[in-house]
């Protein structure tokens, strides 16, 4: 029996894609796993309105032990290692790029993409680009085993840093269970009703910023918007980062009746909300692995995906691919989708499908083969 230490406090509302990743491997790695002691750090002093920590703090396997500690500050290199002497961890996982160096035991990481050195122009606080870069090369070096979450982020990994490229593992994230078709007219109905959403739409879920693309979507939705009678649906927030270029040139277009910006979605309208939408768009330049086009999927939705590599590995031949710098192409690809009802039924089961293959249980079983350094069935 080991006694695993994971940095929990990523499991907040500010870290909307880490603190989902580690919230669900978490659930299920401690409901497979009955071997190992899981104590797992979290800040109660961070609020938490999406996941609910009591469901891990009742297995028997769980100790949830709070630390008051903000991430990223200087002192928790030293704090963090003496949390570990005193609970006489056997192995500690940072679920980002930032590991404790001067920690007693095996570490640990889990990193989510390599924006910082291949698109530095997405990063909203580009004047700390030095300590992204000098904390991944670092925690790169002084970590026992790296987690990417797809191939194609492993692949960066191993260019970057190719003296450490024997320790990284590929392991793709999952979908949960209740992403899945919602046929109820009344949870419809309602979500409908709360976001004031159109009866036809395109869908694209994510905070808005530069890397998501949706300048490009809005663009490429004027050129098609006379020809079919759909709006676009942008949900999530704004990123204050960022001018706010999709609201900008859908007011440029006189769009603004067409394109809804419904705002934050609830965790648990996301499901009902990719059920409702006609097609899922989701051109980003930029990704690590690509779990909202999956979820879209897991829900009936077709989707339309930029070409990068992480996108395609996730979508594989379950949806349409496109160059995300081609308005032409998106226009293209969204008009094809929306037109051919055999085509949108083939993407709908294509990608229920394909979705069915990306689970939690997997991933946690391919992270426990990383933790116990035992690497058969970890897909590399």
């Amino acid at each position: 029996m080991s006694r695993i230490g994971v940095d929990a406090r990523f499991i907040n509302d500010r870290y909307h894609g880490i603190g989902r990743y580690t919230f669900n491997l978490l659930e299920a790695l401690t409901r497979l796993d009955k071997e190992n002691v899981y104590f797992l750090l979290y800040d109660p002093a961070s609020p938490n309105s999406r996941f609910d920590m009591g469901l891990l703090r009742r297995r028997p396997n769980v100790h949830l032990v709070e630390a008051r500690l903000p991430l990223y500050l200087p002192q928790e290199q030293l704090a963090l290692p003496l949390l570990m002497r005193r609970l006489d961890l056997g192995l500690w996982h940072t679920p980002y790029l930032a590991v404790p160096l001067l920690a007693p035991c095996p570490l640990l990481c889990t990193v989510h993409d390599l924006i910082f050195h291949r698109h530095p122009e997405f990063m909203s606080r580009r004047r700390f680009l030095w300590y992204y870069r000098l904390a991944a090369r670092l925690s790169v070096q002084r970590a026992r085993s790296v987690i990417a979450v797809s191939r194609a982020t492993a692949d960066e990994l191993r260019q970057l840093y190719p003296t450490a490229s024997r320790k990284v593992y590929a392991v793709p994230e999952g979908v949960e269970p209740r992403f899945r078709p919602v046929a109820d007219r009344r949870k419809r109905g309602e979500v409908r009703r709360r976001y004031r959403l159109p009866p036809r739409f395109i869908l694209s879920v994510g905070a808005r910023r530069p890397s998501k693309n949706l300048a490009r979507l809005v663009r490429a939705f004027g050129r098609l918007c006379n020809q079919v009678e759909y709006a676009l649906v942008l949900a999530g927030p704004p990123d204050p980062c960022f001018p706010d270029e999709a609201l900008m040139i859908a007011r440029e277009l006189g769009l603004e009746g067409r394109v809804v910006f419904p705002g934050f979605v609830a965790e648990e309208d996301l499901p009902t909300l990719y059920s409702l939408a006609d097609l899922f768009v989701f051109p980003s330049l930029a990704e690590g692995f690509g779990l909202p086009p999956l979820e879209a999927m897991a829900c009936g939705t077709p989707v339309v995906v930029s070409n990068i590599p992480p996108l395609v590995e996730v979508v594989g031949r379950a949806g349409l691919t496109v160059d995300p710098y081609s308005v032409e192409q998106l226009a293209a690809a969204m008009l094809r989708v929306l037109t051919d009802p055999a085509l949108r039924e083939e993407l709908r089961n294509r990608g229920l499908r394909r979705a069915a293959q990306f689970t939690w249980e997997t991933a946690a079983r391919k992270t426990l083969a990383v933790y116990n350094d035992y690497t058969l069935g970890v897909s590399t």
